[in-house]
């Protein structure tokens, strides 16, 4: 258990002094290493969702945060935590082993999706994925979907192999060097300093000047965009039962109708609204879950 768990239980203490050890507490969790932040904006939707689950016993609802994602993902995994914000990437990891299920899609600042991007410059001899082959590409980090885990795969469902620098592995004429950066805006960088051949990014870190600036992006051409897909979405542990995570879904998707409803949702992370998964998500889940099922997804 992290600190930033204990520092979360510590501060909602007070508010569940009244309910019973045996009462359902309905909890929702975020990783971040900023729980002061955090937890005001999660306490209004943890509140709402529990008062929605009063038919099943539940009558508080408390907010949780958690240092990474792995802590976040062991609480789900064991019971301690009901509800979670993921990527699709992280939400595949967790489906895969049966841990969560997906429950809704979550809107932000008016936006369902985005797209990942494959960018070299302009005068390069790189014009599709294959033409990677014995290059090199920087991700952003290992957790991104956009900027790693959907590039990784087009590049591996390309035939081609990828090896990080250092490694020393892998045939270097089939084979896609990577590094990471921490941050799109040093991809944007290095790649505008040709030390790098390509970078990944999503289509809406690209439009932001602040991560890819006007001089360089006048330099950069795209060469790869994927599908769209969900930006965020919420899940929820398998262990709560099918009738209850219906009841839900059914909240989450009608919030935005009411104007007490938007109040919670601006709160929450300022999500615009909740909607249900299409068949076409549902596919893209399908393809990452199989992907990493597959045993494709090896990072050496």
């Amino acid at each position: 258990m992290t600190w930033a768990r204990y520092f979360c239980v510590a501060i909602l203490l007070p508010l569940s002094l009244s309910v019973s050890a045996d009462t359902p507490v309905f909890e929702i969790g975020k990783f971040s290493l900023d729980p002061r932040k955090q937890i005001p904006q999660i306490q209004p939707m943890a509140d709402f969702l529990a008062n929605q689950m009063q038919p099943f016993g539940y009558e508080s609802g408390r907010a949780s945060v958690f240092a990474n994602f792995d802590s976040a993902r062991q609480a789900l995994s064991e019971g301690g935590l009901d509800m979670m914000t993921t990527s699709l990437y992280e939400a595949a990891q967790m489906i895969v082993e049966g841990e969560a299920v997906p429950l809704a899609v979550k809107w932000k600042n008016g936006l369902s999706e985005y797209s990942s991007l494959i960018v070299v410059n302009a005068d390069s001899d790189i014009y599709e994925l294959e033409d990677l082959a014995g290059k090199t590409i920087a991700f952003e980090d290992p957790g991104s979907t956009s900027a790693f885990f959907i590039p990784y795969m087009a590049l591996q469902n390309s035939n081609l192999s990828l090896s990080e620098i250092g490694s020393g592995s892998g045939n270097q004429e089939n084979t896609v060097s990577y590094r990471f950066t921490g941050a799109e805006q040093n991809s944007s960088v290095i790649l505008f300093q040709n030390k790098v051949d390509a970078i990944a990014l999503s289509d809406y870190d690209w439009l932001k000047n602040d991560h890819v600036p006007a001089a360089q992006k006048e330099n950069f051409r795209i060469i790869w965009i994927s599908d769209p897909y969900p930006s965020a979405m919420e899940i929820i542990s398998t262990g709560i039962p099918t009738e209850q995570r219906a009841y839900l879904r059914n909240a989450l998707v009608r919030l935005h109708l009411s104007e007490d409803g938007q109040k919670v949702l601006d709160e929450y992370h300022e999500t615009s609204r909740f909607s249900r998964l299409s068949d076409e998500i549902r596919e893209q889940l399908d393809s990452f879950t199989n992907f990493l099922a597959t045993g494709q997804f090896l990072i050496e």
